[in-house]
């Protein structure tokens, strides 16, 4: 149940001249691998947990805290999710069982866009020339995406304070007064989902010349593009931007 727009504009101040825009909207709608798929279970080794204390932190099979490099959020999210990070693993690893496969309750992925440049084709007697730059902006709003069981772990209590990380409500920990030494996770739900948002932006510039050549009777055209992208990805901004 999705609606889609559109308007485009044109205006040719001189003959040589168009200035030109487009907005709009557009959707994806699921498809029935990633609503479907039957469910895969699998396994990660222990220390996928963020939770588990990190072998670059323990000496002589003692958890040293100045070795530590996990960030105060991580430990804060671990102890509010029943776990000590500081002694969870020292005594033994445990298996983390994993789940993958489609999600019915997926929404379809939304876009909106728009794009303003302008089109110059002046007009010369002894060759031709067309010169075209135009700025697009395209967001793309809850992206389905397969995830990976150790990025779900690690976005779960690196993102967001508090465990209000939406992908904490794929993370089950064994609890049932299982002692915070021993609460490993009981099963990671890397199934499809939606997730943030996803943009690319820049710049697209064609440039053409043609000519005629006396070599073989050819006739010679000239194309280039050059184009800027800046994204985000799974959520996360990228500064950079890159010519193509």
């Amino acid at each position: 149940d999705e609606t889609t727009w559109s308007a485009k504009v044109s205006w040719r101040p001189v003959d040589s001249l168009t200035i030109r825009g487009t907005a709009g909207t557009t959707f994806r709608a699921p498809n029935l691998r990633e609503q479907f798929l039957a469910g895969q279970a699998g396994v990660l080794d222990d220390s996928a947990d963020p939770c588990v204390v990190p072998n670059t932190a323990i000496v002589g099979g003692v958890y040293d805290p100045s070795l530590d490099t996990r960030s105060a959020r991580v430990l804060a999210n671990c102890v509010a999710d029943g776990a000590d990070p500081t002694t969870l693993g020292l005594s033994a690893g445990v298996l983390i069982p994993t789940n993958t496969g489609g999600s019915d309750d997926i929404k379809a992925e939304t876009s909106e866009s728009y794009t303003v440049g302008f089109v110059w084709s002046p007009n010369f007697d002894a060759f031709g020339l067309d010169v075209g730059l135009t700025y697009f902006n395209y967001d793309v709003k809850d992206t389905v995406e397969e995830l990976q069981s150790a990025e779900v772990l690690r976005r779960c209590y690196n993102d967001e304070d508090n465990l209000a990380s939406p992908f904490c409500n794929r993370v089950q920990r064994r609890d049932g007064g299982t002692p915070p030494d021993s609460n490993t996770v009981q099963l990671v739900d890397a199934s499809f989902v939606n997730l943030g948002l996803v943009t690319s932006k820049g710049y697209d510039m064609n440039v053409r010349y043609t000519d005629d050549f006396e070599l073989f009777g050819s006739f010679w055209d000239l194309q280039a593009t050059w184009t800027g992208t800046m994204y985000d990805e799974l959520g996360e901004q990228v500064d950079t931007e890159s010519p193509f």
